[in-house]
């Protein structure tokens, strides 16, 4: 977390930066310049913060990061997906897992809060700093859809990349999913060749998260080992 920091404080040429303990939308983030105070929004604090967070991931890091999300939320099972549209040259990249799923204070408090981890100090979970998900934006990705299901209750949640202002719509969903558990879809534009560089990418760390977890990982279907 330190090292984000840094480049985020690099970024805006100031000396410290204050989280707000008030998380939510509208509220402000204080900041020390170095010739004074300032803040900004939180809308515009996440769209700085969320760039420079994902700058820090390495391609193809958002795998291993989003299985660890997936693995935190206590879940048995991991499906990935990788489907391509040849007409449109559109890609989707879906993780679906079956763990415990966020309710609405967990989106507003975790999912849409740069640093913002429910886990944070436990230490039998993987991810502490609440930066997994942003590693997705290290891609080139059109958007990100969230789907998320806790105790009957599903929202979805629509995140635009950082260039186009990261915080997305919430909208609870008027039937629930059967099962608790997230579903988050990348949605891209690429060619065969790429899409073709990328699908070995992902199935190469599939492979090496498979030695590192507990949850079965699937890919198209089938089991990675």
């Amino acid at each position: 977390m330190s090292k984000l920091l840094d480049a985020f404080k690099k970024t805006l040429a100031i000396d410290d930066v204050v989280l707000s303990q008030n998380r939510g939308v509208n509220k402000q983030i204080l900041i020390n310049h170095n010739w004074g105070n300032m803040s900004l929004s939180l809308e515009d604090y996440t769209t700085k913060m969320t760039k420079t967070a994902a700058d820090q991931f390495e391609k193809g890091q958002f795998v291993r990061q989003l299985v660890y999300n997936a693995v935190d939320a206590d879940c048995d099972n991991i499906n990935v997906n990788y489907e391509r549209d040849n007409k449109t040259n559109t890609t989707t990249i879906t993780f679906e897992d079956d763990g415990v799923g966020m309710d609405l204070g967990d989106i507003k408090n975790y999912l849409l809060c740069v640093f913002g981890s429910k886990h944070r100090g436990k230490k039998a979970k993987i991810g502490e700093f609440g930066l997994g998900l942003l590693s997705v934006f290290s891609e080139d990705v059109e958007k990100v859809k969230v789907e998320t299901t806790m105790k009957n209750e599903t929202y979805l949640v629509t995140l635009d990349p950082p260039k186009k202002g990261y915080l997305g719509d919430i909208v609870r969903k008027d039937e629930s999913n059967e099962q608790d558990g997230t579903i988050i879809t990348m949605e891209l534009k690429e060619s065969r060749e790429a899409y073709q560089q990328r699908e070995s990418l992902l199935l190469s760390e599939l492979e090496l998260c498979s030695t590192q977890v507990n949850p079965t990982i699937n890919y198209q279907g089938k089991e990675v080992k």
